[in-house]
């Protein structure tokens, strides 16, 4: 099961962040419609960013949480997105069922503990999505926050799963440009998804975070792909 991008910058909020993520070697944005997140934007905004970035031949990812599946539907349709990412309690059959009714490939997203974490423990909260045919993100749990944290995960312990279970999956949580070679070669990701290491302050996209980050990342997932 592939996946759709390498690198994405998530919680675009303007023209200008969109085109720094083209300039750079990224190849999709996350545009936010959590109402609790400081990177959420309005639906309007959305609309305009999603059909520029298609124009900069990116791909656009909407992010909800706990969104029912009537917003999340007209939402997809009226922004023009091409994947929906699911973060929060949303369950198996209501995401399978959103799937269906939306055409869209979904991209789930798991919190999984900082610390060091066996097989099983990854299994039990992984496993029932993949074998339910979505796409994966794990991300760093940040409690009540879903995303955006700057929290990391423990990169040696998802490498030893994904070396057993051969499942491609995007890694998010605290990725930076200085961290983000390390992260991919020590995890085995096949992507990554950042937002607060793309930023200065927080919140507000950064032109040079962006394409630092960007071209590591790209370096370094050509560096795991050379050695699959």
């Amino acid at each position: 099961m592939s996946l759709p991008f390498e690198i994405k910058i998530c919680g675009v909020k303007s023209e200008r962040d969109v085109q720094a993520v083209a300039r750079s070697q990224a190849d999709a944005i996350g545009v936010n419609f959590h109402p609790a997140s400081i990177r959420r934007i309005d639906p309007a905004v959305a609309i305009d960013l999603v059909r520029f970035a298609t124009k900069l031949d990116l791909y656009s990812v909407g992010v909800f949480v706990d969104h029912s599946i009537a917003d999340i539907l007209a939402m997809a349709e009226r922004v023009d997105l091409d994947m929906i990412q699911l973060h929060g309690d949303t369950a198996l059959p209501i995401a399978m069922r959103l799937r269906r009714l939306s055409g869209l490939p979904v991209l789930r997203a798991i919190k999984l503990p900082t610390l060091a974490m066996n097989e099983s423990t990854i299994d039990r909260l992984v496993m029932p999505w993949v074998d339910g045919g979505f796409k994966i993100l794990v991300d760093a749990d940040g409690g009540a926050a879903h995303g955006g944290t700057g929290k990391t995960l423990h990169w040696d312990s998802l490498a030893r799963w994904s070396s057993h279970r051969g499942v491609p999956f995007v890694l998010a949580g605290g990725i930076t440009a200085a961290n983000v070679a390390d992260a991919i070669g020590q995890s085995g990701a096949g992507a990554v998804d950042a937002a607060s290491g793309t930023e200065q302050p927080r919140g507000r996209k950064d032109a040079g975070r962006i394409d630092a980050l960007a071209s590591a990342a790209k370096l370094a997932l050509g560096k795991v792909a050379d050695n699959a």
